[in-house]
């Protein structure tokens, strides 16, 4: 089983809550979009090509708390670029030592054509777990423990992601 697991395409491990952005957008207008399609993360294409990311955490953080006004500073700016990139298909294990390597708490997961489709951290790599385990064990559950296993997950996803799973 494990070893299987770990050949499992990244593309089944995915965190979309994403948000695809130009590098000349402001911070302000970034951070309104991110509220408003209630996502995370904020992918651009940085100068060269590459990936990059800005999060919430990254707005309090490099720009707010540097008394910086958001409307005035661009993603380009302040976004991290993404040292992990990989394809949909790359398998779990692949994409897991490449954040290893590089030091990465997360990855970019593109299509064919470097179209970002999400993200992966530990977090969906947990769920995508879940996903795939829980029906090998689930009929072995009494239904009142299902129902309590669905709801917990639930919860927890909704408080880490802030949507249902």
């Amino acid at each position: 089983m494990a070893s299987e697991l770990m050949r499992a395409p990244i593309k089944g491990f995915l965190d979309t809550s994403i948000i695809v952005v130009k590098g000349k957008t402001s911070v302000f207008e970034v951070s309104m979009m991110l509220a408003r399609q209630n996502v995370r993360y904020a992918l651009a294409k940085a100068k060269g090509g590459s990936w990059s990311i800005l999060t919430e955490r990254d707005i309090v953080r490099r720009v707010v708390a540097h008394g910086n006004d958001p409307a005035d500073v661009h993603v380009d700016d302040v976004a991290t670029p993404c040292k992990a990139v990989v394809d949909e298909e790359t398998s779990l294990e692949t994409t897991l030592a490449l954040m290893r390597d590089e030091e990465s708490k997360l990855a970019v997961v593109t299509d064919g054509e470097d179209k970002p489709l999400g993200i992966v951290n530990r977090l969906s790599v947990l769920f995508g777990v879940l996903r795939m385990i829980m029906p090998l064990a689930y009929h072995e559950v009494e239904e009142e423990r299902r129902t309590w296993l669905d709801m917990l997950l639930r919860e927890v996803a909704e408080d880490y992601v802030g949507r249902t799973w």
